[in-house]
Parts: C-alpha cells; sequence; structure tokens
C-alpha cells in the first residue's frame, strides 16, 4: 500500500509564528504512520528573556488536547473544542492561519478547565513526559522579574511532530526534547513606576511679594542603556513643602536628578543631585530644602517645554508647577 506523503513544519516553527509572518506549515503527514505512543517535550526559552542573579525567572506552562491525530497524521478537534474544524488543513496553511486557529483553541479555554498537562518553566527549561498522541494548545502564563513583565501568545503544536519543511526529513518525532526542544519566545516589557520629588521651603522671601519657582532636572538611563531627560518644577507662594511625581519610569532605571534652578534668592541645604533605582513594588524618591539666601531678588521662574513634532516645528509648553494633586511628568 502507498502511503501519502505529505510535508509539516517543525515544533519549531509551529512554536515561533509570531516571530515569522510568512511562513507555511503544511499539513501533518509523513511517510510513516503515526503510532499511538507516548510522547514528551521539552521547552527551552528564547528571546529577551532576563537572567537573574538568584535563577531564571519561573514560567508556568499549561497543555490542552485539542484535536485527536490518526495513523495518517490527520486532526480530529475533540472535547472542549470539537466545534472547531481542522478538515480546511492542507499543504497551504500558512503561520497566520495556525496563529488563528490557536487564538480560537484559547478562546475555549475557561478558567475551571483542567490542563492534560503542565510544567514550569525554570533556569530556562522544563519538561513533560508521558503524553498521549495529538494536537496541544499551549499557554504559557504571564510573568514577572523585579524588572519585566513576560507574557507569551498561545500556540498549537503537534506531538508526534517533524522536521520537513526545515530537513527534508518526514521521520515522525515522539519526543521533542534535547536538540529537539520546542522554543518559549516571550514579549518582554519594562514594569513602570514613580519617582517622588519632594521640596521643601524652610523660609519665604515675601519681600518681593512673588512666588518662588524652583527646578528640577531628571536624567534617566534604563537597564539597557537607554537614556532620557525630563524637567519639572514646583512654584512656592509660602514656606512649605510640596511633592510631585514623575510617572511611568522603568524599573531598574537609574534616575539622576538635580536642581537646576534654586530661584534668585534660595539656596539648597544639602545635596543639589542625587540618585535613585527606580522599584516596580515601590514608589521611590528624592527631597531638596531650600533656605532663603538673605538677599534681595525674585525667584519666580518658567519651565519652558520643546517638543519636536517630526515635521520641522517644536510645540512649545511652559509649565509652573508640577506639584501634587496634579503631578505631571514631562
Amino acid at each position: 500500500m502507498m502511503k501519502k506523503r505529505g510535508r509539516i513544519g517543525s515544533a519549531f516553527m509551529l512554536a515561533a509564528i509570531l516571530a515569522i509572518s510568512v511562513v507555511t506549515v503544511p499539513k501533518v503527514q509523513a511517510a510513516t504512520e503515526v503510532v499511538d505512543k507516548a510522547c514528551s517535550i521539552e521547552f527551552q526559552m528564547g528571546g529577551e528573556f532576563e537572567e537573574l542573579s538568584d535563577g531564571t525567572v519561573s514560567v508556568p506552562v499549561k497543555l490542552y488536547k485539542v484535536a485527536s491525530i490518526n495513523a495518517s497524521g490527520n486532526y480530529t478537534a475533540e472535547g472542549a473544542f470539537a466545534s472547531m474544524d481542522f478538515s480546511s488543513v492542507s499543504d497551504s496553511t500558512t503561520a497566520e492561519e495556525w496563529l488563528k486557529m490557536a487564538e480560537s483553541a484559547d478562546e475555549l479555554v475557561t478558567a475551571d478547565m483542567t490542563a492534560d498537562a503542565e510544567t514550569t518553566v525554570t533556569n530556562g527549561t522544563g519538561q513533560i513526559g508521558n503524553l498521549a498522541i495529538g494536537l496541544y494548545l499551549v499557554k504559557a502564563e504571564t510573568s514577572q522579574s523585579p524588572y519585566y513583565n513576560y507574557s507569551f501568545t498561545p500556540y498549537l503544536i503537534s506531538l508526534p511532530d517533524n522536521h520537513y519543511a526545515a530537513t527534508g526529513d518526514d521521520t515522525w518525532i515522539y519526543d521533542l526534547t534535547g536538540e529537539n526542544a520546542v522554543g518559549l519566545k516571550p514579549e518582554q516589557d519594562a514594569r513602570l513606576n514613580d519617582l517622588e520629588i519632594t521640596k521643601t521651603l524652610t523660609t519665604q522671601n515675601i519681600t518681593m511679594g512673588r512666588p518662588a519657582t524652583f527646578v528640577f532636572e531628571a536624567v534617566i538611563t534604563t537597564l539597557k542603556g537607554e537614556t532620557m531627560t525630563k524637567n519639572v518644577a514646583l512654584t512656592f507662594d509660602s514656606a512649605t513643602t510640596k511633592k510631585l511625581l514623575i510617572k511611568d519610569l522603568p524599573a531598574g532605571s537609574t534616575v539622576v536628578v538635580t536642581e537646576v534652578y534654586s530661584g534668585a534668592s534660595y539656596e539648597v541645604t544639602g545635596d543639589s543631585e542625587q540618585t535613585q533605582v527606580i522599584d516596580a513594588e515601590n514608589v521611590v524618591g528624592v527631597a531638596f530644602t531650600n533656605d532663603h539666601d538673605g538677599k534681595v531678588n525674585g525667584g519666580y521662574g518658567i519651565v519652558n517645554n520643546y517638543k519636536y513634532d517630526g515635521e520641522g516645528e517644536y510645540d512649545h509648553t511652559q509649565l509652573e508647577d508640577n506639584s501634587e494633586p496634579s503631578a505631571q511628568s514631562q
């Protein structure tokens, strides 16, 4: 009997759908028949995944069996996924179509549904054994490190699988481990938090009868070496304490805050430059104190901010005060 010969993308190809925009993931068929035997899978972390001094972030991964696979390599949806139709899967099925099928399967997963198998990826790897043959939905949970959020898009993977698309060899692989392990590629987003600047004016120069403005420059350097500068201001009409927030700074960033303008008749009593590292869990802060220097000068000012609009012009805004409760950042 002549066995039908087809093509399938490897486990890596199925797992990397998001990273490759135009990939054909053909029908699951090969020269030999699928045998009903136990399978295993190993996940290996890839992409921008932060290594921590105390080990790699742990990522829970769940597998849901979406469809059975017969000896010829054809899928039949089952269980909670029985409404799905895999009859149109063919050599021309694209990566985008596989992604849509994975999204459809993911929508059918409910909070009280028990996964068919699960593992936790730690130190960059995680394994599951004794898996029945079939088509599985892979769901890796969003995870956090002290500095980043890691999110994963669900995808479909076949057990067994083959590497025909990559190598031309359509031998069925029942153990996707070692050199055949499946890659998990996370999306990495920085966790954000605020920096609080506290300013205390111990005495007020009332001779000029005008408010006093204090300007701060914050130079932010992220963990990836990116640098940005923000300017904020506080205006006082009496001796008091005011606070402001520079919002949504990437966790782990080093922020150097300098009081670059202290009015015409005030001086900083203490350090005019202070440094903090942004903590994702807690708002960190710096504090400055100023006192009247005895001179009879006005101390009022306005911060001029210029933002390039990308078309040869600069948008101009003026900020007189960034204090709470309407703290702003530039």
